[in-house]
């Protein structure tokens, strides 16, 4: 698979994008999730760049993209973000992609322009901005670094590093089993603070916190596509249920015995669910 990489520059902020199949072919916008960045989708855009232009941003605060400190990261200000780097590729009407914090703004996006959506594939979304129980010990690293103290987070990620087997139990609330994925857990245990976006990754999280999409979900009428881990302890598998419940047009499909990364857990399962939603493969 062969990628593209193009610099987008807007308001004095530069954005990083990444394109790869045909430019003829109908366009997918991918919204990766907090503290993630482009790579998240390499082996999604394998299998979907064959038959779509997929187009996957470091959005803003992550990645090779600008991070300014502040609030430059609420989930509206960012669903019309999205909206500009589809227009700069030339796109009136896109299926939207979107994982976590991507899948909340993916959300916003298909409530505030739904003349733009083709179809909505969200994964693990941020509907409510509350998070599950075992998610809540990771609050405390976000609220210290924006007030610049971010010792607590470095300390941590180093010891993780430091003592793998320790590290690894740190990313339960993504990895409900970080013994299969201990390679992937020990990554996202030094995302937060990656590429420099220890700030931005801290801003950006209390955007997710204060936004909720409840009141926004009955004006999306794209056909819907749902997919959660069973085992999601980041994201309540419950809010689930808001979206079949909210959203006219909308499948689910539940994975047992994954958590908040299908992409990286499940992934066989986790595509083909998109390739059939998609149409690439009916059967």
């Amino acid at each position: 698979m062969e990628v593209e990489h193009h610099s987008l520059h807007r308001n004095g902020l530069n954005w990083h994008v990444v394109t790869a199949g045909s430019p003829d072919a109908p366009p997918v916008l991918l919204l990766h999730c907090w503290a993630g960045n482009w790579t998240l989708w390499q082996t999604t855009l394998q299998r979907l760049s064959v038959k779509f232009r997929c187009i996957a941003p470091d959005q803003l605060g992550f990645g090779r993209s600008d991070k300014p400190r502040g609030n430059h990261y609420q989930i509206p200000v960012q669903a019309e973000r999205a909206r500009f780097i589809l227009n700069y590729f030339g796109y009136e009407r896109a299926h939207i992609l979107g994982h976590s914090m991507g899948g909340q703004i993916a959300l916003t996006f298909a409530a505030q322009y739904p003349e733009m959506v083709m179809s909505l594939v969200v994964v693990d979304p941020a509907v409510t901005g509350q998070l599950h129980p075992l998610a809540y010990p990771l609050l405390l690293y976000p609220a210290l670094a924006r007030r610049g103290i971010e010792f607590p987070y470095r300390w941590t990620n180093k010891l993780g590093h430091r003592f793998p087997s320790m590290g690894i139990q740190l990313m339960r609330a993504f990895f409900p089993y970080p013994r299969r994925q201990r390679e992937a857990a020990l990554y996202w245990l030094g995302q937060m603070g990656a590429d420099g976006q220890l700030n931005s990754s801290a801003w950006a999280f209390k955007a997710i916190m204060k936004w909720d999409v409840r009141t926004l979900l009955e004006s999306i009428t794209a056909p819907t596509l749902a997919i959660w881990g069973m085992k999601d302890w980041c994201v309540p598998i419950k809010q689930c249920s808001i979206l079949e419940k909210k959203i006219a047009n909308c499948r689910s499909v539940r994975i047992p015995d994954v958590g908040h990364l299908p992409m990286i857990e499940a992934f066989e399962t986790y595509v083909k669910e998109i390739e059939r939603f998609l149409a690439i493969d009916p059967d």
